[in-house]
């Protein structure tokens, strides 16, 4: 008998070609179109989860510069209210200047030139009476030199806005103007100088009217500050009325004060529908993704004749959304076209060659009558082969494909077996870890759990892959060299046909830089950033902390102001410079003088606040106070192998006799350090209390 497959190789020149072609599409399409449509959803997949992160990410940044800069605005506007109730009311000189005493009118006029002195900000005070009439006036020059009008030159200002207002004011209630430019004799001041200004009616001892006292602030400092929180976002002021204070066109400002109709609202319609009726919040418009946040520069204790508040506005362009998506759908089109190319040329060749093989078993079967039962059971056979290798190659694309995916993703991925042992982990992973994918294959993952987490942490994950087979959270790892690392992990359980859990596959991201940056923004918006010392914020969290515990173990608290004595000096004649290197001095001084369970603060330029807990009386309190006002005075190491030397005049306030509250105690403080400053300075004072 003939073998069969004798003349096989020239039968295949007797296949028909074009009926070849015409049947390998059908099979093509039938085998490529699932692999593509599992190609195409895994990148489109990718692509959304890689634009929904950064979307957050630039989001969250957002909210955390709005923040800092709120705070910053915050804390500017809030001191010159504290001062003014401070002056008219704390005072026994202002009073008697009040009353009508010659001499005492002397002495306001030296208390508003101390006050312009100590708060370079501050452009001019003003005693008005209640016809509008200005009765004493010093204003600071644009050299900032402190002038005091002469009467001839006192204006009549019982036309201004800010008059009235003030003047119709109950005893206590505190005026806060619009911001707006200041106006001289009817005209604009050229250039243009921001101004916010601050009224308190003032009293006769009777009680009669005797006007108001006025505190005109130039805005500017505290405006370019606010600015400076920027931190690249597109962050503007605006009034109530949707008007620009700051913005980054220039030409935007102060609209209202030239009768511009262009408006933040006109410009922004939808995005200022959600601004104006909230006080904060964050929202996604076809314009981009707007954040804000209202200030409140009036105290809620001293309502003012208007409602005054501003909105701090950032603006994340759609042009930078659309880069963000752009960059994410490019990179998984280019992705998904490689594949879909590299696999649709795998599947064509197979489909011909399986269809080619096909068309020689029918050839040979209509060939070869005479053995046809030969010919069908062994067509039976190279059929039933040829399937289990299509099959075989099948699955090995797929196998490849998930290798690739596997390999390739930019997330670190971990497989383990349900008792923690480590089957495989992509190179991601070992990157972000330190290790080989040798060195962990087979180890148990415990061999990556940080000392930073706790037990019950590790049983509440357990507990969640038990019941819900799913946990997704932050968790500290150790890598290689022994450092920890704070990941975002997302843990699935994969089950087998019988539902039991054959794997845990772990997605996990590093997420310690981004931490790290949160909590560096957090620390300045809570830290003096020349010093390191806490601002007035932190200051006022831990004295009402302290008061709390005060209360409930019946313990006193002492808080001492401090003021330098001759700095100015020194930081005219030597500079800036030198000037911020004797209070980096200064504060270090202070914190060796104070145990480490108190707290020095800087509020300022060079005022200081020591909050000292768990005192006995004025005795602890002079005894550390005492020790200040040493170390102060000595020497301080300048230029040219010179050197300088300092005092204080310190306020000291005491609870509970001098106060319940935070605001209370520092104010005392702050009138005891007025106290010492008469008595000669370089010395203290505590609370006068009446007889």
């Amino acid at each position: 008998m003939k073998n069969p497959a004798a003349g096989h190789s020239d039968q295949y020149s007797e296949i028909d070609t074009t009926r070849l072609r015409r049947g390998v599409v059908p099979l093509f399409l039938r085998w490529y179109l699932p692999v593509a449509a599992l190609i195409v959803s895994a990148t489109l997949l990718s692509a959304y989860f890689l634009v929904t992160l950064g979307f957050d990410r630039i989001a969250l940044q957002d909210r955390l510069h709005l923040h800092v800069a709120k705070e910053a605005l915050d804390e500017e506007v809030a001191r010159p209210l504290q001062l003014l109730r401070s002056l008219a009311f704390s005072e026994p000189s202002v009073q008697r200047a009040i009353d009508g005493g010659g001499e005492a009118v002397s002495n306001l006029n030296e208390t508003f030139y101390s006050l312009l002195s100590r708060h370079p900000d501050y452009a001019q005070i003003r005693w008005i009476g209640d016809d509008g009439m200005e009765l004493l006036r010093l204003a600071r020059t644009p050299d900032g030199e402190i002038v005091n009008t002469p009467r001839a030159k006192l204006q009549d200002k019982s036309h201004r806005y800010y008059v009235t207002d003030t003047l119709r004011l109950k005893r206590g209630q505190i005026f806060v103007s619009r911001l707006d430019l200041n106006i001289e004799h009817k005209q604009i001041e050229i250039p243009y100088h921001p101004m916010i200004r601050v009224g308190l009616r003032v009293f006769h001892s009777d009680g009669r009217s005797a006007g108001m006292f006025l505190l005109n602030i130039s805005a500017k400092t505290m405006l370019d500050r606010f600015y400076q929180q920027r931190q690249g976002s597109d962050l503007v002021l605006l009034d109530k009325e949707g008007y620009w204070l700051k913005s980054t066109r220039a030409e935007d400002e102060w609209g209202f004060m030239f009768h511009k109709l262009e408006t933040f609202g006109k410009r922004y319609p939808d995005a200022w529908q959600q601004i104006a009726n909230t006080a904060e919040g964050q929202i996604e418009l076809a314009d981009g993704i707007w954040t804000w946040a209202t200030i409140y520069p009036t105290p809620k204790q001293a309502s003012s004749v208007q409602s005054i508040y501003w909105k701090a506005v950032t603006h994340i362009p759609p042009e930078r959304l659309a880069s963000l998506r752009q960059k994410a759908w490019i990179f998984g089109s280019l992705t998904a076209g490689l594949l879909l190319i590299g696999f649709g040329i795998a599947i064509w060749r197979l489909a011909m060659e399986y269809l080619t093989r096909v068309h020689v078993g029918g050839l040979l079967e209509r060939k070869n009558n005479l053995l046809a039962d030969t010919v069908r059971k062994l067509g039976e056979e190279i059929e039933a082969r040829m399937r289990v290798q299509a099959g075989l190659e099948q699955s090995n694309l797929e196998l490849q494909l998930s290798a690739n995916v596997f390999g390739n993703i930019t997330e670190g991925v971990l497989i383990t077996t349900p008792d923690g042992t480590i089957t495989t982990a992509n190179p991601a992973f070992c990157m972000m870890m330190g290790y080989e994918q040798l060195e962990l294959a087979g180890k148990n993952a415990t061999l990556l759990n940080s000392e930073k987490n706790d037990a019950v942490h590790y049983r509440e994950i357990q507990r969640c892959l038990d019941s819900e087979g799913v946990w997704k959270g932050e968790v500290w790892k150790r890598r290689k060299d022994g450092s920890a690392i704070l990941i975002h992990e997302n843990i699935t359980a994969i089950r087998d046909k019988r539902g039991h859990c054959s794997h845990l596959v772990s997605v996990e991201t590093d997420i310690t830089e981004s931490k790290h940056l949160e909590e560096l923004i957090r620390y300045q918006a809570y830290h003096d950033a020349l010093t390191g010392l806490p601002n007035r914020t932190l200051l006022m969290d831990r004295i009402r902390l302290h008061l709390v515990s005060a209360k409930r173990h019946q313990t006193g608290l002492a808080i001492l102001f401090i003021d330098l004595d001759g700095f100015k000096g020194i930081n005219d004649t030597f500079g800036h410079e030198v000037g911020d290197t004797v209070l980096v001095e200064t504060a270090s001084r202070l914190q060796r003088s104070v145990r480490e369970s108190d707290t020095v603060a800087r509020l300022g330029g060079d005022e200081f606040v020591a909050l000292l807990n768990d005192v006995d009386g004025k005795g602890d309190a002079s005894t550390v106070a005492a020790k200040i006002l040493d170390r102060l005075t000595h020497p301080y190491e300048l230029p040219n192998s010179q050197s300088g030397q300092l005092s204080a005049s310190i306020g000291i306030a005491l609870y509970p006799s001098d106060g319940g509250d935070a605001e209370k105690l520092l104010n005392a403080a702050d009138e005891a350090m007025y106290l010492a400053k008469r008595a000669g300075k370089a010395g203290y004072a505590f609370v006068p209390h009446a007889s």
